[in-house]
């Protein structure tokens, strides 16, 4: 079975799940950044911009303006990014 599609859980907050601010692609990209955190490692171990452009098919220009947008909602709401 491919990485992507291992079977699990991710949480998602309220205010993430219903913004209509937040594009689709920089939802999926929270999704993927929730889905790699490591929660036995302090510093959460993330997978790089490149290996998250790669898993989503996107460019890493994409995956940065996705990134600006979830910091963008998340400190709007104050929600802290400890994916």
């Amino acid at each position: 079975m491919p990485e992507n599609l291992k079977p699990g859980f991710i949480q998602v907050p309220i205010a993430v799940y219903h913004s209509t601010e937040l594009s689709d692609g920089a939802f999926k990209t929270y999704c993927m950044l929730k889905k790699h955190h490591n929660f036995e490692d302090p510093l959460g171990t993330f997978p790089s911009i490149n290996r998250i452009a790669q898993l989503r098919n996107k460019t890493t220009r994409t995956i940065h303006k996705h990134i600006d947008e979830l910091k963008k909602l998340l400190e709007q709401f104050e929600i802290i990014f400890d994916l």
